[in-house]
């Protein structure tokens, strides 16, 4: 049986089966759309922060190989956008997370049941699942029925009990061999993820408008954790970025979604373009993924397109190199390299930057929220932000730098306080990891990830001066 680790939840596609015929086809657009996903006050900064030292710790200890990309239909994690995605003939849907800071992902709740069941004993029930599995993983399965089984209540896993002779990873403990048994977490919703154990099955996927892959792989996870309300993650990255995520076979890659779209015919530019819009709204489509190109009508021209940072960590995901200034002269982070981040909700910088823009802004730590305050008297004097990347500027102007006050009870946040989207890192500059450019900041600028070129694209949007916060 193969077993998958995962640093989240996400899919990888498996390559087509025969050599596809190529036909150029015009980029395919889908909808996305907004949820706030917080379990408690402390989740969005907590969350950020926790998420970028495991991506930065992923990369250091050798789990990834280079930049991941992720999109799709889809709703915004702890704020999230995510995507409707249907899998299985015939299919059901899920709700899968977008995530360009991954590299490969697993289900949540996908097929839980039936993974479930297959523990304690009794035969398949899904299907789609029992028909499409490919011959090994068919086998795999006929292995684990009758070995003992996992409960599963609520962010609580009691009498955890491995009876296969291979690794499996979980983000409070690591178990390998056999007979391990009364692994027991408590609290898990308030713990954010690492490495999920699951296992490898193949079934058909579709993102919706024909864009079908009739052979996915897809993780589904035995146990995980944080994602409440959503079925998953959508993975969406470079091939290569796959490798050690499968177990006994860590040296195997596993093509993405992007690749077996471009292979097969379906796209015809390996890229993906993003559009967020600010909402003041929960869980209501306002953004968009395209596929194989990007959507003329999202964006103002021109596109920047900024070449993949050398600096390691960085390079590893889609990084990039960049300074940050403060109005016309206050330089809050010297030229530096980070990431732009689809699975962040907040704008993270290195603690020294971050003090910097603490102290230009005059602002304060508000201990509810764990994010940066200042009072409504000090809002008309704040300034710009202004990113400079690729030899070009992009203005973060004030409005953007303040979390939307219509949902300040969303973060635990009292009404009318003004709250700042930057956050701490809690690492110093001068890591190659210096910061993340998240939802906050993309949903102002159009982005592509362009994977074929090994760049980031940047643009204007009519939003990028919107003032809706």
């Amino acid at each position: 049986m193969t077993v998958i680790g995962f640093l989240s939840i996400l899919v990888l596609a498996l390559s087509s089966l025969a050599n596809p015929v190529v036909i150029k086809r015009s980029p395919v657009t889908l909808a996305l759309s907004r949820k706030v996903n917080l379990t408690s006050v402390h989740n969005l900064v907590d969350h950020d922060r926790a998420r970028a030292h495991a991506l930065k710790a992923g990369s250091l200890s050798g789990e990834a190989t280079r930049r991941a990309v992720i999109p799709e239909v889809i709703t915004n994690q702890a704020v999230a956008y995510v995507a409707s995605v249907d899998v299985g003939n015939p299919p059901t849907t899920y709700q899968l997370l977008v995530d360009t800071g991954r590299y490969n992902g697993i289900f949540d709740r996908l097929y839980q049941q039936w993974v479930l069941i297959a523990f304690m004993r009794k035969a398949p029930t899904h299907g789609s699942v029992q028909i499409n599995l490919i011959p090994r993983q068919a086998q795999a399965m006929k292995q684990m029925i009758g070995l003992r089984y996992i409960s599963y209540f609520e962010h609580v896993l009691i009498d955890a009990v491995f009876d296969i002779a291979q690794s499996v990873s979980y983000g409070s403990g690591f178990f390998s061999g056999e007979g391990v048994s009364c692994f027991r977490v408590i609290n898990t919703e308030n713990t954010y993820s690492s490495l999920f154990p699951g296992n490898e099955y193949i079934d058909r996927l579709s993102l919706g408008l024909g864009l079908d892959i009739p052979q996915q792989s897809i993780g589904v996870a035995t146990f995980s954790r944080g994602l409440k309300g959503l079925d998953g993650l959508l993975g969406i990255g470079p091939t290569d970025l796959t490798v050690g995520t499968l177990s006994p076979d860590t040296a195997t890659s596993v093509p993405t979604v992007t690749d077996n779209l471009f292979n097969q015919g379906a796209i015809s530019e390996y890229s993906i373009g993003i559009s967020f819009v600010p909402t003041v709204v929960n869980n209501v489509p306002n953004g968009e993924i395209t596929w194989g190109g990007t959507d003329l009508l999202k964006y103002l021209f021109p596109i920047t397109y900024i070449p993949i940072t050398k600096t390691f960590p960085a390079s590893r995901f889609f990084g990039i190199d960049q300074s940050i200034r403060y109005g016309d002269s206050t330089i809050i982070q010297s030229t530096t390299a980070g990431i732009v981040d689809t699975g962040s909700t907040l704008i993270l910088l290195a603690t020294d930057a971050y003090q910097n823009y603490q102290a230009a802004t005059g602002s304060t730590v508000d201990s509810a929220t764990g994010l940066l305050t200042i009072p409504a008297s000090r809002f008309a004097s704040l300034q710009s932000l202004f990113f400079e990347t690729g030899g070009d500027t992009f203005e973060l102007i004030p409005n953007a730098q303040i979390w939307p006050r219509a949902l300040n009870a969303e973060i635990g946040g009292v009404a009318g306080t003004i709250y700042l989207v930057i956050g701490d890192l809690k690492s110093p500059s001068g890591e190659g990891f210096d910061f993340i450019n998240g939802l906050t900041f993309l949903e102002r600028f159009y982005s592509v990830y362009d994977s074929g070129n090994s760049r980031v694209g940047l643009a204007n949007t009519v939003w990028t001066d919107a003032i809706v916060n």
